[in-house]
């Protein structure tokens, strides 16, 4: 008989043969079990899967030539074993579950591992070392940017499924089209040309710097045409009260204002906010190493971090600050 499961219970066997209660055969009575289902890879090409399909091709017909009553199950197995056989002769090759041309195979082939090479050093990219102090800030905190990304997204489209019913719930199950984007595009020039880091997702990451170490970088996380998420770092040097690098800073504050005026008239506020707070929280001796300026605008998720000021080669104070946007 054929089943499609079984479970051994000590003296007797159950088998699954269809809808309603197993057929319970005792032990001793069981002449052999054989295994006809798929055949054994999706993938099959070579040598190798030539010499499993033989192997699997002659312990079925041996079953047939024991147990003449199991040939009208185990022929169209062996049928098929030998057409595999056949096309494998001919040069085809089982990828994915469908029969392809050697030709097309090597050119899959090919492509994975252009992907595996372009993953890997998407990877490396993450502990490039960088001269431009606001990258390698972003770099160094990309991983804990992109977990907080993923828990902003979660509860985002928890809530979705919770007040949304049945059409919310598929909007959710999406993945990467659920994705809720920023109500602004990022200009072109800041999305083209940048360096690739890992997907979130199947969202693209890249992080585009500026010429200089103390210029201003930025992570983006693009889908399509849309923008999910990105992050701003720039760097303010101080000598004493007199900031050194004012273009710079006012060059941050314009590629934020390219996608959206209200927020970038709130990051220069949020600048002055955090350095007093910082100065506060240093004079009151509960200095920490960031301070945290948030704020909703326009339905975006906005925060400035401020790290905590270290002095450079000339003795000048350098602070960087990261804006997040979600």
């Amino acid at each position: 008989m054929a089943f499609t499961q079984m479970g051994n219970y000590g003296v007797v066997t159950h088998f699954t043969t269809g809808p309603g209660a197993p057929v319970i055969v005792e032990n001793a009575t069981i002449a052999g079990l054989f295994v006809t289902g798929d055949l054994p890879g999706s993938e099959l090409a070579g040598d190798d899967a030539v010499a499993k399909l033989k192997k699997r091709r002659d312990e079925l017909a041996d079953a047939t030539r024991r147990f003449p009553s199991a040939r009208a199950l185990l022929n169209p197995v062996l049928a098929e074993l030998q057409d595999s056989l056949s096309r494998l002769s001919a040069g085809e090759v089982r990828h994915e579950d469908k029969w392809i041309s050697a030709q097309q195979y090597q050119a899959f082939k090919a492509k994975g591992q252009e992907l595996a090479d372009l993953g890997k050093k998407r990877e490396a990219n993450l502990t490039s070392k960088q001269s431009n102090l606001a990258a390698k800030w972003l770099l160094s905190s990309h991983r804990s940017y992109v977990a907080e990304l993923e828990l902003h997204h979660r509860k985002a489209q928890g809530a979705a499924k919770i007040g949304g019913g049945t059409e919310a719930e598929a909007e959710a199950d999406k993945g990467v089209s659920a994705l809720p984007g920023l109500p602004f595009a990022l200009p072109p020039s800041i999305v083209q040309g940048g360096v690739l880091l890992p997907k979130y997702r199947d969202a693209e990451v890249a992080l585009k710097m500026g010429q200089t170490d103390s210029a201003a970088a930025m992570v983006h996380v693009t889908s399509g045409e849309k923008c999910v998420s990105c992050r701003l770092a720039f760097t303010v040097t101080r000598n004493g009260d007199v900031v050194q690098n004012k273009e710079e800073v006012r060059a941050a504050a314009s590629l934020i204002g390219q996608m959206d005026y209200a927020v970038s008239s709130w990051l220069l506020l949020a600048i002055t906010s955090a350095q007093t707070r910082f100065d506060f929280n240093k004079a009151a001796g509960t200095a920490s190493e960031t301070v945290s300026i948030q704020r909703e605008i326009s339905g975006v998720d906005c925060e400035l971090i401020m790290m905590a000021e270290t002095s450079n080669d000339v003795g000048q104070l350098c602070a960087v600050y990261c804006l997040t946007l979600r």
